[in-house]
């Protein structure tokens, strides 16, 4: 399975979470629904970082925001070092400035630490 193989994994699809019962919350994929739990249960020894274009990847239910179980803190729980989520409606004409900028970004990083590493 694909979360297994890679240590990266972008997801842009649609999110779903379920506040009567967290592990349902989804991700909406070509097949079937990936749920939470279908990801908890998972075994992903490769999990370093994931970034979801999706929305309502990281909010929890109204009582309690900041301690509910969502689709990003999930991710963590299953071994991913770092997550990014977004707590509200994703824009798809918009997120793809924001993704295309932070992968920028982070090639920026790499090719500089590379070349320090090469030139020390």
């Amino acid at each position: 399975n694909t979360l297994q193989r890679n240590t990266w994994v972008h997801l842009a699809c649609h999110g779903k979470q379920d506040h009567e019962q967290p592990y349902n919350a989804c991700f909406t994929m070509r097949d079937k629904p990936l749920t939470l739990l279908d990801i908890m249960e998972n075994n992903s020894p490769q999990a370093e970082f994931v970034f979801f274009s999706a929305c309502h990847t990281a909010v929890g239910d109204e009582e309690t925001p900041d301690e509910a179980i969502h689709l990003a803190a999930g991710l963590q729980f299953s071994g991913f070092k770092s997550v990014i989520g977004t707590p509200w409606a994703v824009n798809d004409a918009l997120v793809k400035y924001v993704v295309e900028a932070f992968y920028e970004r982070i090639w920026r990083m790499v090719v500089s630490w590379t070349v320090r590493k090469v030139f020390k």
